[in-house]
């Protein structure tokens, strides 16, 4: 009995999938506030427009497709050189209408902080040290041009608390056309560092 009530729990909770639309509420996307925390926030203007991470994306995952809250994911692993750790933040802004992302903006970036730590960093587009913008709605992928470094500055290291946080800007271009670029300016981000 007590299996028949869970399955038709399950399926009443699969029959109840509502249509995910978020799109009314696009004024809610904010640039988040500068801080150094360890607030998790990640954040820029991309052509002036804000980009940060917000809405749901959708995923099948073969069980229970649906949408899921989009998360901004830190790590501080091992890069490919010996004792090189590399700080790695991702995030992604989706609207969606109607159960169709209408916008969906991947965004990342990676780098080796190196002691004194807090300093400018410029990126070279080769990982670890790396910033790309994935439009998944127009299928565009934008990356550093080698001869145009991108610029991070690191404001906050703090190994006892364990945040980082600083500020970057600089021009990403598409990897197909070269004459499409998007400029990133205004860039902010606070997180802890996982190991």
């Amino acid at each position: 009995m007590r299996q028949l009530l869970s399955i038709l729990t399950l399926l009443t909770m699969v029959g109840c999938n509502k249509d995910f639309d978020n799109s009314t509420k696009v004024n809610e996307i904010k640039l988040p506030g500068y801080s150094e925390s360890g607030n998790t926030t990640f954040g820029f203007l991309l052509n002036d427009s804000v980009w940060t991470n917000y809405g749901h994306y959708y995923r099948d995952n073969g069980v229970i497709p649906g949408w899921r809250e989009n998360k901004i994911i830190n790590t501080y692993n091992f890069a490919g050189t010996p004792g090189e750790r590399a700080l790695q933040v991702t995030g992604r802004l989706t609207i969606v209408k109607n159960n169709v992302a209408t916008k969906d903006i991947s965004a990342g970036f990676s780098f080796v902080p190196v002691p004194p730590f807090i300093n400018t960093y410029l990126l070279n587009g080769v990982y670890p040290r790396d910033f790309n913008v994935n439009d998944n709605v127009q299928r565009r992928f934008y990356r550093i041009k080698s001869t145009n470094p991108f610029v991070l500055q690191v404001t906050k290291f703090d190994t006892l608390g364990q945040v980082c946080s600083g500020r970057f800007n600089g021009i990403l271009f598409n990897d197909e056309n070269l004459t499409d670029s998007i400029i990133i300016k205004d860039g902010r981000f606070d997180v802890k560092l996982s190991y």
